[in-house]
């Protein structure tokens, strides 16, 4: 059986686990996120992630150039090693999938700045 638990909730909106699917201590996420703001700016060293947008629409940055417009049903891999991190164009559902739980304490200094900033543009609006 499927497991929902919250995991986080901020202004920007919340993430789930959702357990009972993968085997190790790989995890899903369910990531549910206002227009707007940003998430991300890890890398996550040994095992690909893998992003679906549910509902809505992000613009997804991999490693410090890369842009990549992901709408509702589309999918990206993010290679072992390559900081990222999305802004949501729209309110935004999205599932992640491949990591394991230590391996999203890594951040990249430069993008989680960057994400940060993002996300302080609504500060006003608490």
């Amino acid at each position: 059986m499927l497991e929902f638990k919250k995991v986080h909730e901020d202004e920007r909106g919340q993430i789930y686990a959702i357990g009972g699917m993968l085997t190790g201590d790989r995890e899903i996420a369910l990531l549910v996120t206002k227009r707007g703001y940003a998430r991300g700016g890890c890398i996550h060293r040994r095992n690909p992630e893998f992003f679906i947008v549910l509902s809505g629409q992000v613009s997804y940055h991999i490693a410090h150039e890369n842009e990549q417009i992901v709408g509702v049903g589309e999918a990206i891999e993010i290679p072992p090693g390559m900081p990222h991190y999305f802004e949501t164009l729209m309110d935004t559902v999205a599932m992640e999938w491949g990591t394991t739980a230590s391996e999203r304490e890594e951040y990249d200094t430069k993008l989680r700045r960057l994400v940060e900033e993002i996300n302080r543009r609504h500060e006003g609006e608490r």
